[in-house]
């Protein structure tokens, strides 16, 4: 078993926002325990392409994709993938949503707005 310093996690990244993805990519690439590979995508076929890899700790998703929308996105996500913990991002006026996806099974939310840029 690996000890926190030497910590390692592959973060799958599905969010087609540029500008908050490099902004929470920065974020997580500052810690220095543990460390975070991540892999950005866009939408969620390139990550469910990702996923048939079979290297993902942990999901960051994005509930507005071009290819999927609300709520559905995580239900689909968790039918590929039931094993991977996800985490949902959501808008700074759609708490709501971050709450109501933790009820439908992920395993909890981040609120776009409240990440330090």
């Amino acid at each position: 078993m690996l000890d926190d310093k030497h910590a390692s996690f592959n973060v799958l990244f599905i969010e087609d926002n540029i500008e908050y993805a490099n902004v929470l990519k920065r974020r997580l690439l500052e810690a220095t325990h543990p460390v975070f590979h991540i892999e950005h995508v866009h939408d969620l076929r390139q990550g469910f392409d990702c996923l048939s890899a079979g290297k993902t700790d942990i999901i960051l998703l994005d509930l507005t994709l071009p290819d999927s929308k609300g709520l559905d996105t995580l239900i689909q996500v968790r039918a590929y993938a039931p094993e991977i913990p996800v985490v949902i991002s959501t808008a700074l006026d759609d708490e709501i949503t971050g709450i109501e996806a933790v009820r439908q099974g992920a395993d909890d939310y981040l609120v776009k707005g409240r990440i330090d840029r």
